[in-house]
C-alpha cells in the first residue's frame, strides 16, 4: 500500500480488489481481467492458468462423465428401463427450464431491482463529477474562442 503515490490511487485498487474478491468463479476471472493489468492477473490467477490444472480438468472431467454414466446404468438397472427413460427426461428437463427460464428472469429482475436501487445515487454522483466537468468545459471553449 506504501507504493501507492497518493490516496486516490490507493483507494481506486482498493475499491478494485473489493469488487474483484466479492466474485466468485468466472464472474472474478472476467473482474481480474477487467481490473488488473495482464502481469497482475497472471500472478493473481495463480492455479487456474497453470498447465498442472489444465492437465487435472482434461484427466478430471472424462473421469467425472464415465463415473456419471456409470451411475446412471446401475440406477437405471435398480429402477427398470421405462423408469430410467422418465428419470433421464425430468433431468433434462429441470436442466433446460433452469437454464432458459429460470436463469434469464433471475437475472434480469435482479438487474432491473439493483439499478433501481441506485438510480438517485448514481445520478446524484454523476451530476457531482460532470458539473465541475461541464464548468470547466465551457470555460475552455470560451477562453479559446475569444482568443482565436
Amino acid at each position: 500500500m506504501d507504493s501507492f503515490p497518493d490516496d486516490a490511487t490507493r483507494e481506486v485498487y482498493l475499491l478494485r480488489m473489493f469488487f474483484v474478491e466479492t466474485m466468485v468463479g468466472y464472474r472474478r476471472t472476467i473482474c481480474e481481467r477487467f481490473f488488473f493489468e495482464e502481469a497482475i492477473f497472471g500472478i493473481r490467477s495463480g492455479l487456474y492458468s497453470s498447465r498442472k490444472y489444465q492437465l487435472f480438468c482434461l484427466f478430471i472431467v472424462p473421469t467425472y462423465l464415465l463415473f456419471f454414466c456409470f451411475y446412471v446404468f446401475l440406477f437405471g438397472i435398480g429402477i427398470g428401463n421405462e423408469n430410467t427413460k422418465v428419470w433421464l427426461v425430468s433431468i433434462v428437463l429441470s436442466f433446460l427450464e433452469d437454464t432458459l427460464l429460470v436463469e434469464p428472469v433471475t437475472t434480469l429482475f435482479y438487474s432491473i431491482f439493483v439499478a433501481s436501487l441506485v438510480f438517485k445515487d448514481v445520478i446524484v454522483l454523476a451530476r457531482r463529477i460532470l458539473s465541475p466537468l461541464g464548468r470547466k468545459a465551457r470555460w475552455i471553449q470560451d477562453h479559446l474562442m475569444c482568443s482565436i
